[in-house]
């Protein structure tokens, strides 16, 4: 819904990236804060130095999970981390994000929530 509750349960997003899923929905998408952290979530730290386009932090994403999807995704470790990435944020990412604006709350910010740009939108 809002930053802190995307970080509070970003631990999710991890699970269900080491199962070798290729694409994400965050729901009740509500602040584009919310949006920058469903993305920073799921990234690895080496996609992205500093503070970037739209005020994107770098990654948070652990590699617990990285040995599993790659062999689903049928690439070795190195490269399904650089697959592994948000299209089209990143042109060689084979990550689809999408988010769902689907309350009054989420309504309200639609403008500066689709503003961030770094989902596949």
């Amino acid at each position: 819904m809002d930053e802190e509750s995307v970080h509070a349960n970003a631990w999710m997003f991890n699970q269900v990236l080491a199962m070798g899923v290729h694409g994400l929905m965050l729901t009740h998408a509500d602040t584009p804060g919310a949006v920058r952290a469903f993305v920073e979530a799921v990234r690895f730290p080496i996609h992205h130095e500093g503070v970037g386009q739209n005020g994107l932090k770098e990654g948070r994403r652990g590699v617990h999970g990285v040995p599993t999807a790659a062999e689903i995704w049928g690439l070795s470790q190195l490269d399904y981390v650089r697959k592994a990435d948000p299209w089209p944020l990143n042109p060689n990412g084979e990550l689809l994000l999408g988010v769902k604006e689907e309350d009054k709350y989420a309504v309200a910010n639609v403008e500066d929530n689709l503003k961030v740009r770094n989902w596949g939108g």
